[in-house]
């Protein structure tokens, strides 16, 4: 009787290990609007529903790419990865897989625009330069084109 109770009390101190499979991770992006191939920073907190801090491997996947991590280390993460080159709005989705197999999943968004600098507010003086041009396109076809250079000062 007594190695049976052993071995139930052996079973049920093991139970919390197997148990904490309920959890999640944050993901946070130091911009959500960036330009074009910028250098950019997802960074975030893992626990378990018990408050444990999650420690594992940690993926990101951006536009269908996936970005292998520094592993988690005290329920904390970061990863740096490149912006895509394409104008557009992107899902940036982190994986961390704790040593049991357990994955947690999370994501968020960030675009990617072409960046003209600052944009003036209020009323401003400006001063538009029109020069017109040649331009052929790739099929050949040559127009006539309008290039226009707006200058504020202000």
């Amino acid at each position: 009787m007594k190695p049976l109770l052993t071995l139930l009390f052996l079973l049920l101190s093991l139970l919390p290990l197997f148990a904490q499979t309920s959890g999640w991770v944050s993901i946070t992006l130091n911009a959500t609007e960036v330009w074009w191939n910028d250098s950019m920073k997802a960074y975030g907190e893992a626990y378990y529903s018990n408050g444990t801090p999650i420690n594992g491997t940690v993926e990101l996947e951006v536009n269908g790419e996936k970005i292998q991590c520094p592993d988690a280390m005290n329920g904390k993460w970061e990863c740096e990865f490149y912006a895509p080159i394409e104008i557009g709005r992107y899902v940036v989705e982190v994986n961390l897989t704790d040593s049991a197999g357990n994955s947690f999943i999370n994501s968020t968004t960030f675009k990617v625009m072409p960046y003209y600098g600052e944009i003036p507010m209020g009323s401003v003086e400006r001063i538009v330069y029109e020069v017109p041009m040649l331009l052929q396109d790739v099929s050949g076809e040559v127009r006539k084109v309008t290039v226009r250079i707006m200058v504020w000062r202000g």
